[in-house]
């Protein structure tokens, strides 16, 4: 069997990716890692299933979205494909409305390969990559530049996850690799799209990234600004300014001694740090889920949380929009960025 290294096989996915032009008033959503199951116990979409779907069906449907499924829908490593579809039908008819409009594009992942799905109603893809006129944004399930979760040896992970994980009730709540094998992802997809001049967009790794920049790494980034506008503000905004600072150092703090190697200079390189890459988080978080949001002139990273559910995060302090669906949903933009400026970062920079 020959191996690929990972510049190839990240090559071969592009250069062999599906090109779609992204068209004005297009409008794209991208979730990854739903990880569905049969519903039993070890069934982790069961968490935030019904706020997925019904952020589906009340607004992205409603609103001409075109979804885009990056990788993990289904847990075929541990469950039967069957038993999954059984269970989970509701989701697959709402699957079937944005496929009935040509609205759903489906890529594989290493716990859904396309191989193990060859009677799916929709088309499997490896990639995915949009076309603008600045450059091109380019989607992967980011699997493929690992090495043990690569693909290449799903059937002995699959058998250890039924044989062992299954009846010691591991889930797939947090990636089941270590931290700097995700980090060694990151940086692998991250150095193929500074040198092709592109946007990478992964999940895979269940860890949301905007820019190239990490959760504690944007805080950082926040608390510069914040510290700036307090510099130059009037007395009477200063109070909540302060207020701000602190809630957010608070925040930086808790992350950075969760991820001691969060740092852009160790994920990356010490050159300047390319805004090329991006994560859409996963479906499976405590405090809700996570998604990009892609037109012809912004991208978003986006969070949606149920305000009935007690781990419900409280992302609202620092972001300005926020709306909310039946009076418990909740969308938040986290993060956005002009493709144009981001393109133009990349044209020079890279």
């Amino acid at each position: 069997m020959i191996r690929i290294s990972t510049p190839q096989a990240l090559e071969n996915l592009w250069e062999y990716s599906l090109r779609v032009p992204l068209e004005p008033g297009d409008k794209w959503v991208v979730f990854s890692d739903l990880h569905m199951g049969d519903g039993s116990r070890l069934d982790d979409f069961h968490r935030n299933a019904e706020l997925f779907l019904s952020a589906l069906t009340t607004y992205y449907f409603p609103r001409k979205f075109k979804l885009l499924l990056n990788g993990d829908v289904e847990e075929i490593l541990r469950f039967r494909l069957g038993d999954i579809k059984k269970y989970w039908k509701k989701a697959y008819d709402v699957f079937d409305q944005f496929h009935a409009e040509g609205r759903l594009f489906k890529l594989e992942g290493n716990h859904d390969p396309a191989r193990e799905q060859k009677d799916s109603p929709y088309p499997i893809l490896s990639s995915l990559t949009l076309s603008t006129p600045e450059g091109e944004i380019f989607f992967l399930h980011g699997h493929q530049a690992g090495r043990i979760n690569s693909g290449r040896y799903n059937f002995f992970l699959g058998a250890l996850l039924r044989m062992f994980a299954n009846p010691l009730g591991i889930k797939n709540l947090s990636p089941a690799y270590h931290k700097k094998a995700r980090y060694e992802i990151e940086r692998r997809v991250y150095a193929f799209a500074k040198e092709k001049n592109l946007l990478a967009v992964i999940g895979h790794t269940h860890r949301p990234l905007f820019e190239s920049r990490s959760k504690s790494a944007s805080l950082e980034a926040r608390l510069d600004v914040l510290c700036r506008r307090y510099a130059r503000a009037s007395s009477g905004l200063k109070k909540n300014l302060a207020s701000m600072i602190r809630f957010t150092r608070l925040d930086w703090e808790k992350h950075r001694k969760a991820n001691v190697q969060d740092l852009p200079n160790q994920l990356y390189n010490r050159e300047f740090l390319l805004p090329c890459l991006f994560n859409s988080g996963t479906i499976l978080g405590r405090g809700g889920l996570t998604g990009i949001e892609i037109t012809s002139k912004k991208i978003r990273l986006i969070h949606w949380a149920d305000l009935q559910k007690p781990l419900s995060s409280k992302v609202a302090y620092e972001y300005e929009t926020r709306r909310i669906f039946d009076g418990r949903l909740t969308r938040t933009v986290l993060k956005k960025a002009d493709l144009n400026y981001l393109f133009t970062l990349i044209q020079f920079l890279a």
